[in-house]
């Protein structure tokens, strides 16, 4: 049986697994420095913007209000940067406690996420967070108007709404579908005219309108430390809103999530080696793999 073998596999592998929980202790230690240093040198070399990996270490350093919180993260990069980097920095936040986290089946593909994320708050009865890409949101554009709706349904006078918990909506604006950048078409982007059928370009669309179409708060974070002030302002405004993070090229976030999975494997051999540990069967530690990103995009 499923039981019998997990029972069979812990007995017989838990020793050589254990020291990877103090592994990985050691490693939220030393992640941001890594983050932030492999953002710096691609800003040096002509970047602008916040990488990818930052907008989520700055939301696990940001300071929701509500002493309880929900998370909803969308499909494609918002989910895997979060598997990533929010979860080893998640200690990184004090007074907050993270109540729950969702997210859609891989299979559902990108429709629908920003209303999921809306009755996600509303099951969940808390204050949520939603973590969306630029062409996910575009996808259910229309349901801004129902949180703008909702919003308008709690002040005084105008009734009761239906939901009463707000959503902020961080747009993850990296002009496209970025995670096909990691993927071997990508090599061949002249051959298949990728950016037309792969990388979907969102630059014609201005957030920052569309919000102000639908009725709702908006701000714009360009780097790091204005990343965490949108958030928490954003937080503290009590309804729900936009914040759109502006972020690096495609191109640079596929060679800054490359170059912190090897910083992150030197870090870890470093540590196991000195401290004389062996990993699972003896396996090295392993970097960013395309093959990562080929199922349930």
């Amino acid at each position: 049986s499923v039981l019998k073998w997990a029972s069979d596999l812990s007995g017989k592998h838990g020793s050589e697994l254990a020291p990877l929980v103090t592994a990985g202790r050691q490693l939220q230690k030393g992640m941001k420095q890594i983050i932030r240093r492999v953002s710096d040198e691609a800003r040096e070399n002509g970047e602008s913007g916040m990488s990818e990996p930052e907008v989520i270490l700055a939301l696990s350093e940001s300071c929701p209000t509500s002493p309880e919180h929900a998370l909803f993260l969308s499909n494609s990069m918002a989910i895997r940067d979060s598997e990533f980097f929010l979860y080893p920095l998640s200690e990184l936040s004090s007074g907050v406690d993270i109540k729950a986290v969702g997210s859609n089946r891989g299979a559902s593909g990108i429709d629908g996420i920003i209303s999921s994320a809306a009755g996600f708050a509303e099951a969940a009865e808390t204050p949520t967070t939603l973590i969306i890409g630029d062409v996910s949101a575009l996808h259910d554009i229309g349901a801004l108007h129902s949180l703008a709706n909702d919003a308008k349904s709690q002040k005084p006078g105008q009734g009761q709404g239906i939901r009463r918990h707000p959503v902020t909506v961080v747009v993850v604006n990296n002009d496209g579908g970025g995670i096909f950048s990691f993927l071997p078409v990508a090599q061949h982007a002249n051959d298949v005219s990728f950016d037309e059928f792969f990388g979907t370009p969102t630059r014609s669309f201005s957030f920052e309108m569309g919000a102000r179409a639908f009725g709702l708060p908006y701000q714009r974070a360009f780097d790091y430390d204005s990343m965490q002030k949108s958030f928490c302002d954003s937080s503290e405004d009590g309804s729900s809103s936009i914040v759109e993070a502006i972020v690096m090229s495609r191109e640079s976030n596929v060679r800054i999530h490359r170059e912190i999975s090897r910083e992150v494997a030197a870090y870890m051999s470093d540590i196991l080696v000195g401290d004389g540990m062996t990993m699972l069967n003896r396996s090295p530690v392993t970097t960013f793999s395309n093959d990562f990103f080929n199922s349930s995009l």
